[in-house]
């Protein structure tokens, strides 16, 4: 096959083909001074391309914001990375992930690519993956994407709002998420307020159900915020809940990323009469990330 030369990719065919593989192998930059652009662009597809029976089925279109490579409490008991996906359907005002949220996707996919990568370099070392946001369920084909995690060795955890039981149950059924960490925002009658949308609090209620039978092993999870919430909230959460095998109250922190700035932490005895509060119907729950020292 010929080498084509930088120059060759001014041409407009090719320059049809390169815009096209970016869109669906999420290829963006690399060198084509010494190497043939055709047998990259083919050996990238193939990177980003599911497989049952050594036959290619579908490209995966999630393309990754941000990655932290290492985390040792994001996953429990396991060591794990944590992958990024854009976009999200609540508009939360405490919000840390506030560029993945409101911001326009980047068309750099040099995360992507390192995320790849990264499974690569440190198989036998990391054994899970985290994937959150942003709202994961949101992605188009989040499920092929876990696939493709599974089938390199890797554990996945999903981290989700509740707002798509349906996409939720179809993931779990099919046995590609080994843990799941969804955020009960408030009680139902607060829950527009805290989300900065028109929830779906019937969804909200239809993956709580669904976590509740046990499937996966799961935590429910609620960032506390001194003007959003009130004893009585975690109360009417408990309530909601109740049953839960692990229920975790973390506290809100400040941040420059925050969606909406001057709100405040919850002082540590508001966080306690939390804790009182949601403990009458979910004994298991704890305060995590305070000086509490996940009481």
């Amino acid at each position: 096959m010929k080498s084509l030369s930088k120059n060759s990719l001014l041409n407009y065919n090719t320059k049809f083909l390169f815009q096209q593989t970016k869109k669906i192998a999420h290829i963006v930059v690399f060198s084509v001074d010494n190497n043939n652009i055709l047998c990259y662009i083919a050996k990238a597809i193939a990177r980003h391309t599911i497989y049952r029976g050594g036959i290619a089925i579908e490209l995966l279109p999630v393309k990754i914001e941000g990655l932290q490579k290492l985390t040792l409490l994001d996953f429990p008991g396991h060591i794990a990375c944590i992958a990024f996906t854009h976009g999200c359907n609540f508009r939360c005002p405490f919000c840390h992930n506030s560029d993945l949220v409101t911001g326009i996707p980047s068309d750099d996919n040099t995360v992507t690519e390192e995320f790849w990568k990264l499974l690569d370099r440190r198989k036998g070392i990391l054994e899970g993956v985290v994937i959150t946001g942003g709202e994961p369920l949101l992605q188009k084909n989040i499920e092929r994407f876990m696939e493709k995690i599974k089938q390199n060795g890797f554990k996945v955890k999903l981290d989700t709002n509740g707002s798509f039981p349906g996409k939720l149950r179809m993931v779990i059924d099919s046995g590609l998420v080994d843990y799941v960490a969804m955020d009960v925002k408030n009680s139902l009658d607060k829950y527009n307020l805290t989300t900065g949308t028109q929830a779906d609090t019937g969804a909200v209620k239809d993956s709580i159900s669904l976590l509740l039978t046990g499937k996966v092993p799961y935590e429910f999870r609620t960032t506390a915020v001194k003007e959003l919430h009130t004893a009585n909230d975690f109360t009417e959460i408990g309530k909601m809940i109740q049953g839960a095998e692990r229920y975790y109250i973390q506290s809100y922190k400040d941040s420059k990323k925050v969606l909406t700035p001057g709100l405040s932490a919850p002082t540590q005895e508001e966080l306690l009469s939390y804790l009182a509060a949601v403990k009458q119907y979910v004994p298991q729950s704890r305060i995590r990330g305070t000086d509490t020292n996940d009481i």
